[in-house]
């Protein structure tokens, strides 16, 4: 579902680029992890081995996403909403941590890309169409056709049996009764045999 550049809503243009931005920024802090791994100074090597591939694998992801978003792709609305989520969190942190710079613009590039993502225009865009059930082309089709003999209505055969009458409940004063006198219902039922 490719749209063409002028049918995309200005609120995805503008989540495209942030996503972009952060892409480029994982991308950026990969290389320098590499760069420290290679340097052969490093704590453990294993550790930051790891460490390296799981920056440029999130640095894909983050790329995957941004192409999605700027195909239109209704997929992509999700992982990015939570990327920026994530991106947003990581913001808090760091004011906590008082990196007042990379928190400010963490939280900042979070929100411009929620913004641009919850306008009505890109919601509307990144929604999927509607699914068509199975038995609709067939239910179109007979409707075309009129058929000889009038089908019965399926509501008659699906109606449901009467409800049984259910016995009324004793009130709580006859109950009382019924308990203080048990011996007046077994003669009852020995003149009865």
């Amino acid at each position: 579902m490719k749209q063409p550049e002028k049918a995309r809503p200005a609120g995805i243009r503008v989540a495209t680029v942030v996503q972009g931005v952060e892409a480029a920024g994982i991308t950026a802090g990969a290389i320098a992890a590499a760069v420290v791994t290679a340097d052969g100074r490093n704590f453990q090597l294993g550790n930051e081995i790891g460490l390296t591939l799981i920056a440029f694998a999130a640095a894909c992801g983050l790329a995957a996403f941004t192409v999605g978003l700027h195909r239109v792709q209704p997929w992509s609305r999700t992982p990015v909403f939570l990327t920026q989520l994530f991106v947003g969190g990581a913001g808090l942190f760091l004011l906590d941590a008082h990196r007042w710079g990379w928190g400010i613009a963490a939280l900042l590039l979070a929100l411009i890309c929620l913004a641009g993502l919850v306008t009505p225009a890109s919601l509307r865009a990144l929604n999927r169409p509607p699914m068509s059930l199975p038995d609709q082309p067939a239910k179109a089709a007979s409707a075309k056709a009129p058929s000889a003999k009038p089908q019965p209505a399926k509501a008659a055969s699906a109606k449901a049996p009467p409800a049984k009458p259910q016995p009324a409940k004793a009130s709580s004063a006859q109950s009382r009764s019924v308990k203080a006198r048990p011996n007046q219902s077994r003669p009852a039922k020995k003149a009865a045999r």
